[in-house]
């Protein structure tokens, strides 16, 4: 009997004073990742000219930009614009370095997507994030030399 009662006086009240649920650390995700300029659909962009992609990180934590891509319409991977890092930062807007626009091997005037690659690590995972992308135009131009973008 008076084990009965230490139990009910004592250890549940000091049980339910600890919560159920353990605390979780707060893991790596690409929550609100996304391209801020160009908005959704950029204008005529020529081959070989340079651009620029800005993007917000979010609410991310531990995101890294790895890449541009560009892609035809139904998302198929033609040719890579610029490979780097970045680590994303989710107080300020971030962007990649100037590129030239490279319209792949073809060469031809058409509807593209430019994708940013991003990764995150998650102890010793890496997960990539959902691409985010714009529509653009892509004009080729026979007489026009691809730039060297320089930074200012």
């Amino acid at each position: 009997m008076k084990s009965l009662v230490f139990l009910l006086v004592f250890m549940i009240p000091l049980l339910l004073a600890f919560p159920t649920k353990r605390q979780t650390i707060q893991k790596p995700t690409c929550t609100g990742f996304r391209i801020t300029f160009p908005v959704d659909e950029a204008g005529p962009w020529t081959d070989g000219e340079c651009y620029q992609l800005s993007f917000d990180a979010g609410r991310s934590r531990g995101i890294e930009v790895t890449d541009v891509n560009l892609l035809d319409t139904d998302g198929n991977f033609i040719v890579n614009q610029w490979s780097g890092s970045i680590f994303g930062d989710a107080t300020i807007p971030q962007q990649t370095p100037l590129f030239p626009l490279n319209l792949g091997p073809e060469q031809k005037s058409g509807d593209y997507l430019l994708a940013l690659v991003a990764k995150i690590k998650d102890g010793d995972d890496t997960k990539y994030c959902d691409v985010p992308y714009i529509k653009l135009k892509g004009i080729f131009n026979l007489n026009n030399i691809p730039n060297t973008c320089l930074e200012i």
